[in-house]
């Protein structure tokens, strides 16, 4: 338990040291990797929790006893007859007496008719032929009794509300914590601290699903908040972790149970600890001006005691203790679904959905204009305005999305299904609603596509395209679970899918995205360039801002110098602010000559921008 103790000190004090803050660089990295040690070490701790899952899966221990097999009925004993032409298994009657296990029955011992004696209830009836008239049977010494078949469970018996992790479970939950340490890079290498917010966000959670694990719905988008009772969790467990060890079986003679005292121990080495170095550091300092000198050296390279450093350390410290303890306990079990534990819905419940399906098929038909009249359709003669067009338009066909997702999984989890017939109809209906919703889906994303061909993309735009791609590929896995009517992998599917969303817009890299969208928009129209919206753009930008036209790139280059002027320290190294240091090492400085207070562009016949 002491590696434990000693991994959450270090992270907390890598915590204070490598902590960022609310800016981007490496340190975020370095405190993740802080905090992952000391789940690691509580992995490693000896005692773990054993024993039946408790009523809450959230309580559950790490390590689950496997399930016992059903105890087989008694072995008959296997005897040829006495005339020798037949075999005959004979049962015992209650009561009778019972040869040692691994043992052969003495010659000459004789057993109760086989056809008069009775098989008891649940051990299954017996097997073989008995010759009538042969009286009793007799077995024969040193004759080997098969294998019994296994007796059918009995009815009534107590079935198991959890079940272990699989290898299938712990496959996810690796996975999970691999995109957790990509997601917790990306603060060292893009400079945007938007983008580094939702990937630390979205690492958090992953993390957190990595240490708790589940299969169902609330466990994949609701593991985060485990970390909240896990960290109260954790204070009890470092309490009361040794006592419950010295106190249980394999106990070391003279162990002590009390939490003070061990406390007290602890305390008493660190204070002798600090004592010598009070007494021999002064005294080593006077003795040598060169020691002196190189202890002054390292006294002011340490991290001072500022606001940041200690907030980095009750963040990491704080998420630390939960992933602990979270990895010392183990994933939580998988609640067992019995059967006929829910009631379906008959097929009349398959009415809203077809007309909804009907309504869709109409507005799609609709949507030709859309998906091919282009910017003919929308700056033509009778065309909708570009900002009622896209913010209305778009807008309202991802809530269409969101609610035609409802019905889908609704479809799949409420409806009977118990027939080919019913399950073909609950096939052709859904699968006819997720084909529909994509079509809406891709009409949603023309708009967006047709708006950021005049004005660009920003964050808002950005994010909201990247949404209704995740809706839609959302769609595509539920024609799949549909055509299979399983979806019992969904819930970490559609996770991976955001996942993977995410990551491909950290690839893309977003807002040099937004600025070559926005230059490109402007120039090609002759119209201004808005130089305050690229002033607010990142390093992460600098190659676009290249692309302006030289009096304007004077401009934001300057107001980029100065960001990146002052010195960083080491946990704010970012790839991105270097590399923009280096592309305008190579760019001679100009004074700013263009520069115009910032107007609200109408874009092409005058109409504004959303």
């Amino acid at each position: 338990m002491v590696r434990v103790v000693v991994a959450l000190a270090v992270a907390v004090v890598v915590g204070a040291a490598a902590m960022p803050g609310v800016s981007v660089g490496i340190g975020w990295l370095i405190s993740a990797l802080a905090a992952l040690g000391a789940a690691v070490a509580a992995r490693t701790v000896r005692g773990r929790l054993t024993g039946p899952p408790s009523e809450t899966p959230s309580a559950a221990p790490a390590v689950w006893p496997k399930a016992s097999p059903i105890a087989p009925a008694p072995a008959a004993t296997i005897a040829p007859s006495v005339a020798g032409s037949a075999t005959s298994t004979a049962t015992p009657a209650e009561g009778s007496a019972k040869p040692a296990e691994g043992t052969a029955p003495a010659a000459g011992a004789t057993t109760p008719n086989a056809a008069s004696a009775e098989p008891p209830v649940g051990t299954g009836s017996a097997t073989g032929i008995v010759t009538p008239g042969a009286g009793p049977v007799t077995p024969v010494a040193g004759a080997v009794a098969p294998a019994a078949r296994p007796a059918p469970p009995v009815l009534g018996a107590a079935v198991p509300r959890f079940t272990p992790p699989t290898r299938g479970d712990r496959i996810w939950r690796w996975a999970a914590a691999a995109a957790a340490l990509v997601l917790v890079t990306v603060p060292a290498v893009r400079a945007s601290g938007v983008l580094a917010f939702l990937c630390l966000t979205a690492a958090l959670a992953l993390a957190a699903y990595a240490l708790v694990g589940g299969r169902t719905w609330a466990s994949v988008l609701f593991s985060g908040f485990m970390l909240i009772p896990g960290l109260f969790r954790g204070v009890a467990w470092l309490a009361t972790h040794r006592a419950r060890r010295a106190s249980g079986a394999g106990a070391k003679p003279g162990a002590s149970g009390e939490p003070w005292v061990t406390a007290l121990r602890i305390g008493g080495v660190v204070a002798v600890t600090l004592l010598l170095l009070a007494i021999l550091v002064p005294l080593l300092r006077s003795a040598d001006p060169v020691f002196a000198n190189l202890l002054d050296s390292w006294l002011r390279h340490l991290p001072r005691l500022d606001a940041r450093s200690v907030m980095g350390g009750i963040v990491v410290g704080g998420l630390s203790l939960p992933a602990a303890y979270y990895a010392y306990r183990g994933a939580r079990p998988n609640p067992v679904k019995g059967e006929g534990s829910g009631r379906r819905a008959g097929l009349e419940w398959l009415l809203p959905v077809g007309v909804v399906d009907l309504l869709f098929a109409v507005f799609v038909v609709v949507q030709v204009n859309v998906l091919f009249g282009g910017h003919d359709y929308v700056l033509g003669e009778g065309g909708p305005d570009y900002a009622d067009y896209a913010r209305s338009g778009f807008g309202q066909l991802c809530l269409v999305t969101m609610i035609a997702l409802a019905l889908a999984a609704g479809l799949g989890g409420l409806i009977r299904r118990r027939t080919p017939a019913q399950r073909a109809l609950i096939r052709l209906v859904g699968g006819l609603l997720c084909l529909l919703t994509l079509v809406i889906v891709a009409s949603a994303l023309k708009r967006m596509l047709l708006y950021v061909d005049v004005y660009g993309f920003t964050w808002l735009r950005l994010l909201s395209f990247s949404f209704e791609i995740f809706l839609g590929l959302v769609f595509v896995l539920l024609l799949i679970a549909g055509f299979r009517l399983r979806g019992a992998w969904l819930p970490r599917a559609t996770a991976a899918v955001a996942v993977g969303v995410l990551l491909g817009l950290v690839a893309v890299n977003p807002e040099a995205v937004m600025a070559r969208t926005t230059i490109e928009a402007r120039l090609e129209e002759d119209r201004a360039v808005d130089l305050y919206f690229l002033r607010g753009l990142s390093a992460d930008a600098v190659d676009e801002i290249l692309r302006l036209p030289p009096g304007q790139r004077d401009c934001v280059l300057g107001w980029l110098r100065e960001e990146l002027a002052e010195p960083e320290a080491w946990y704010q190294v970012n790839l991105a602010r270097e590399h923009a240091r280096s592309v305008l090492a190579a760019v001679p400085a100009r004074p700013c000559l263009e520069l115009a207070p910032p107007t609200r562009d109408r874009g092409p016949h005058g109409r504004r921008p959303v």
